[in-house]
Parts: C-alpha cells; sequence; structure tokens
C-alpha cells in the first residue's frame, strides 16, 4: 500500500508545544486521525478478503496497481517547527492505527 493521500479529521487534532525559544520558535508535534486514499498492487486486491477493510476506487488505476480507500483509525505525527511570521515546517514522523482496519 502506498497513500496518496490523508483526510484528516480536525475534530481529533492534537498539538503539543513542546518548547519556544526567546525568539518565539515553537517546537512541538501534532497528531491527527485520518482517512487515507493510496495505491495496491492488484495481486494484493486479489488476495484481500472481503472484511480488508478497503475499497476499490479504481482497480485498473495502471497495469499493475488499483486506486484503493480505507478508514483506519491512525495516528499520524509530524514534528512541527513554528517560526514567527511563518508558515510551520512540518516533518512525518509516524503512522500508527489505534485499532484494526474498520
Amino acid at each position: 500500500m502506498s497513500v496518496t493521500a490523508v483526510y484528516p479529521d480536525l475534530d481529533t487534532l492534537n498539538w503539543d508545544p513542546k518548547e519556544t525559544d526567546d525568539a518565539g520558535t515553537v517546537i512541538g508535534t501534532v497528531e491527527v486521525v485520518a482517512e487515507v486514499d493510496g495505491h495496491m498492487y492488484k495481486s494484493d486486491v486479489y488476495a484481500a478478503e472481503d472484511d480488508d477493510g478497503f475499497e476499490v476506487l479504481e482497480f485498473d488505476w495502471n497495469d499493475h496497481m488499483s486506486w484503493v480507500s480505507f478508514t483506519v483509525e491512525a495516528r499520524l505525527r509530524w514534528d512541527v517547527t513554528a517560526y514567527p511570521d511563518e508558515a510551520p515546517k512540518l516533518d512525518f514522523d509516524s503512522a500508527a492505527p489505534t485499532y484494526a482496519m474498520t
């Protein structure tokens, strides 16, 4: 599975500032639960069980891949550096399911 798009549930957003320096730069983490679209090898789609928790959006995405969507209660985490008067810098840290896919 490769992730193509993430649709966050903003009601689950958790911002955890760790430190602020004298210039106002804030360093912390942000976590959110999200629905994810991605691509799977067609062979994996064929081998999947009916209740594996994903929906095939387009089976013939290309010669080898299918476009799929699944909802997973996953905690996505980014390290954040927020400089004053600039857009924050996000570095993806991890993804961890909080329970089995639905």
